[in-house]
């Protein structure tokens, strides 16, 4: 009577495939996941420039809906071409005036890739303060 005993187990060459297999399917599985990452990390920072942006619209077209005609004569805020007007833009067209709803001078402007701000004490537009940037530095504006 012969007894054999079969040894359980994987050969070497066994091994090295599987090996193989469970890295090549761990480094698609990290591929996916990182992808994945890179993208929500991209929607993420446009979601926040269009919620900046959307913010600076909304604030100056609100203050531009409620501002106030200029009939005095001679315009303190507006010059004499915008007298009788609710606005008026510049001739360069990267900078718009008006009375605010408390007859307030105030002007946003394009300096550079900024949208900013100037607010005067009263309803003079010499007296307008330093202009205060309105965009943060990351969102780069191009037409006014």
């Amino acid at each position: 009577m012969q007894h054999t005993s079969k040894a359980a187990g994987f050969t070497l060459v066994e091994m090295l495939v599987a090996v193989a297999l469970f890295t090549l399917l761990g480094g698609i599985v990290f591929q996916f996941f990182f992808s994945g990452f890179v993208l929500q990390r991209n929607t993420l920072s446009i979601q926040e420039s269009t919620n900046q942006v959307s913010f600076v619209a909304e604030y100056m077209g609100r203050a531009l809906r409620q501002a106030k005609k200029e009939l005095t004569d001679p315009a303190a805020c507006l010059t004499g071409v915008g007298r009788g007007w609710n606005y008026e833009v510049s001739m360069m067209q990267d900078s718009i005036t008006f009375l605010d709803r408390n007859g307030i001078c105030r002007r946003f402007s394009l300096s550079g890739s900024q949208i900013m701000e100037q607010i005067s004490t009263d309803h003079q537009a010499v007296n307008l303060g330093s202009a205060q940037s309105l965009t943060p530095p990351a969102v780069t504006v191009t037409n006014f």
